[in-house]
């Protein structure tokens, strides 16, 4: 729905029934995990990407527990916004920018969701999870 909204071509979402990618450090404790990816395949250079899919894992890396809906749908939001990105505005990169930010927000503001924000550990400037 959104894709057509914003005149983008359809991305595909999978809703994958297993653990966030995750790793932990030598004491044990997560250092990170991964909630959700985005990859398209790129044309040749003014061709929108083709083949683009948004993946979330539907449970929880430690516990293993149905992911909250609210963390699905700040995931899932984020992920679409790397869509935009490449398909709506055709940048050759997707980074956790500060400009990513900026339109994950105003993009959560539009849809009336309050305060959609990036996952805990991934901070404004952190490499881009896009290829």
């Amino acid at each position: 729905m959104l894709d057509e909204a914003f005149g983008l071509p359809p991305c595909e979402l999978v809703v994958a029934d297993r653990p966030q990618l995750h790793s932990r450090d030598r004491g044990g404790r997560l250092t990170r995990r991964t909630y959700g990816t985005y990859r398209c395949h790129l044309g040749a250079p003014g061709e929108l990407p083709r083949r683009c899919r948004i993946r979330i894992y539907h449970r929880t890396a430690v516990r293993r527990q149905v992911l909250a809906p609210r963390p699905f749908l700040d995931t899932l939001l984020h992920e679409w916004v790397h869509h935009l990105d490449f398909a709506g505005l055709r940048l050759d990169r997707s980074p956790h920018t500060l400009g990513f930010s900026a339109r994950l927000q105003q993009l959560g503001a539009s849809l009336g969701v309050a305060a959609v924000l990036p996952p805990p550990g991934d901070p404004p400037g952190a490499a881009g999870d896009a290829e």
